[in-house]
């Protein structure tokens, strides 16, 4: 079977982001099983170890009139109308089997393609947009009201395009159902370290929480923490750090260092992070499906604190896998838990581990992705 796989991130590209983790193990999974070839705007012409083709791509403008487009602007930033052009020019010549498009910013050439399509979705995207809106305020608001009403009406497009709809949630899932004609779960492929977290010996205690923080929903996570978690733990706990890591952080998240609070950017060993904390608090507060950061830090067994949504996205028990809390105050007690009770942290840390181990191989994201294929093939 040959595949025309699109996307905004290239699997052999440098990303900052969560991309960094999933499209290079996502290639290299699929690679083996298909004749695979990769469109990403920003890449060179070449041939991964894999056997994957990466064909060569045009990277986005970035123009300021991508606010005055009909798509999203969030979109534009990634993935340009040259972008989708090539990929058709690309499957004109190619003539794959099925094109599949992975994340929404690449799924516009599934609306005049004439092969097969398969459109990975990593979450609702107007659930999150509309999040965003609803944490917003002044003129920012009115800003986010245009993309929610831009989001909702691509996404609803592709839903109805897409030969098949890929999620990588339950939740999300059973939302593409009510949308879509076909749908195929795929849950993530997540890389176990070698290295296993164990509870730090040294003090003070530290909380950590790690993501792209150039993102609004990470830089709303990480004012969420500061501003309504901590003050609940220090009252209890004066002595807990909570560390903020992450690439190219934003004015509001470098603002609110201070007592308490290091913001300290990118981290270039983040299993190293991870190992040194006593806990890792990554609450959801706008939506986004699966969290990755979440499957990360349970890969390498350490506990995590995180919302009852994200725990229930991929199928973690609280007690077993993960610690929930509901709200800054649920979220504290948590990690109050955690700090306290170390040995119960491993416990939970090392099921977490397991969980992962289990369910979350990169063969069992490409099976999914197979069966994608050929159900869109059938049609």
């Amino acid at each position: 079977m040959r595949v025309l796989l699109a996307t905004p991130y290239g699997p052999d590209g440098v990303h900052d982001h969560a991309a960094a983790d999933v499209m290079g193990g996502l290639v290299g999974a699929l690679a083996p099983h298909v004749e695979l070839f990769v469109y990403a705007p920003d890449q060179q012409a070449s041939t991964m170890a894999s056997g994957a083709t990466l064909l060569a791509g045009r990277a986005p403008a970035r123009r300021r009139s991508r606010h005055l487009s009909v798509r999203p602007s969030w979109l534009r930033k990634e993935w340009s109308a040259a972008a989708t052009a090539q990929v058709l020019d690309y499957s004109r010549v190619l003539r794959p089997d099925v094109i599949h498009c992975e994340y929404l910013q690449a799924a516009e050439p599934a609306l005049a393609a004439d092969r097969p399509s398969v459109v990975a979705l990593h979450d609702v995207t107007t659930s999150v947009q509309r999040r965003l809106r609803e944490a917003s305020r002044g003129p920012h608001r009115a800003y986010r009201t245009v993309e929610l009403a831009r989001t909702r009406a691509f996404e609803r497009r592709i839903l109805g395009a897409a030969s098949v709809v890929v999620a990588l949630s339950p939740g999300d899932e059973l939302t593409f159902r009510t949308r879509a004609q076909r749908v195929v779960l795929a849950q993530p492929g997540v890389p176990i370290p070698d290295r296993c977290w164990s509870p730090p010996a040294r003090t003070p205690p530290m909380a950590v929480f790690f993501g792209a923080l150039w993102r609004s929903a990470n830089a709303e996570i990480a004012s969420f923490l500061v501003d309504e978690v901590m003050p609940r733990v220090w009252a209890a706990r004066p002595d807990v750090t909570l560390r903020i890591a992450g690439s190219r952080p934003s004015p509001r998240v470098t603002a609110l260092a201070g007592p308490g609070v290091e913001v300290v950017g990118y981290v270039e060993d983040v299993d190293a992070l991870l190992c040194e904390a006593d806990v890792i608090v990554v609450p959801n507060r706008v939506g986004g499906g699966v969290l990755l950061k979440l499957l990360r830090a349970m890969a390498s067994g350490c506990p995590a604190v995180t919302s009852p949504d994200a725990a229930a996205a991929i199928g973690a028990i609280d007690g077993e896998h993960v610690l929930v809390g509901e709200g800054a105050e649920g979220v504290a007690s948590r990690v109050l838990e955690a700090i306290g009770h170390p040995t119960r942290a491993a416990t939970v840390g090392a099921g977490a581990r397991r969980l992962i181990q289990e369910n979350f191989s990169w063969e069992r994201t490409a099976a999914s992705y197979l069966a994608a294929y050929h159900q869109a093939r059938s049609r």
